[in-house]
């Protein structure tokens, strides 16, 4: 899922083996620079990566990664809520949200 935490970095989600487990912006940035490069380089490829998806998704509302996943805009309608303090009736107006689906392939793996 590409959602944004309480603390600002993207949460990514990750399945080796079949289990699931979520990594901030930093550990995947951290995970690269293990690899292949400096600290930098890694945070201004992650960094891009991420600005790519945002833009595909104002765009055309939907990105696809071949053998990865796909992100896609869902529209939430608007609900009715309460206000716990007060009772008061609060309405939530319709927003948009990210979702991802995983290819079969990374289901497989």
């Amino acid at each position: 899922m590409a959602d944004i935490n309480k603390f600002g970095a993207y949460k990514v989600c990750v399945i080796p083996n079949g289990s699931v487990y979520v990594m901030n912006k930093d550990d995947v940035i951290r995970h690269l620079t293990r690899t292949m490069l400096d600290k930098k380089q890694a945070k201004t490829t992650v960094d891009k990566v991420f600005e790519i998806i945002k833009h595909g998704l104002k765009r055309d509302g939907k990105v696809v990664i071949s053998n990865f996943g796909s992100f896609h805009l869902k529209t939430a309608r608007p609900v009715t809520r309460r206000n716990p303090k007060t009772g008061a009736r609060v309405d939530v107006p319709a927003k948009q949200k990210v979702r991802f689906k995983p290819s079969e392939n990374i289901l497989k793996k």
